[in-house]
């Protein structure tokens, strides 16, 4: 019940060129899992975005979750939390992709509310197509 999404797109955005399987989905699952589900107060909001940029895209996902540094302190406290490897899972299929040649993809994280209670977190992923 506390929770909203929204997702956008960029009507500018080339829509015939198509997104890698399976970039978008990790963020998406951390924000929720790590960030909103850590977040004791009510207002849990996820916000995906698709950008054109010149030969690519920018996806944004945003979620106003507890953010990565308490997220972190939080996973480090759990006992019964098996060790996370879906940063490197990422990195790697990011690596992958990139040396086969019809993408450039990279990515950022960051605070996304550094004025806020819950800072959340922002992820860009950038993915320069390469036809």
């Amino acid at each position: 019940d506390d929770f909203k999404y929204e997702l956008t797109v960029d009507k500018t955005l080339n829509l015939n060129e198509e997104i890698p399987t399976m970039i978008i989905q990790p963020f998406v699952e951390n924000a929720i899992k790590h960030g909103l589900m850590n977040r004791h107060q009510k207002g849990r909001e996820l916000i995906v975005k698709f950008d054109s940029q010149k030969n690519g895209v920018c996806i944004q996902i945003i979620d106003n979750g507890v953010g990565i540094q308490r997220s972190q302190e939080i996973n480090t406290k759990r006992k019964d939390k098996p060790s996370s490897f879906a940063t490197k899972a990422i990195d790697d299929r990011i690596h992958l992709m990139n040396q086969q040649g019809e993408f450039t993809i990279a990515y950022t994280l960051e605070n996304a509310f550094t004025e806020s209670l819950y800072v959340g977190t922002k992820v860009n992923i950038y993915i320069q197509f390469k036809k």
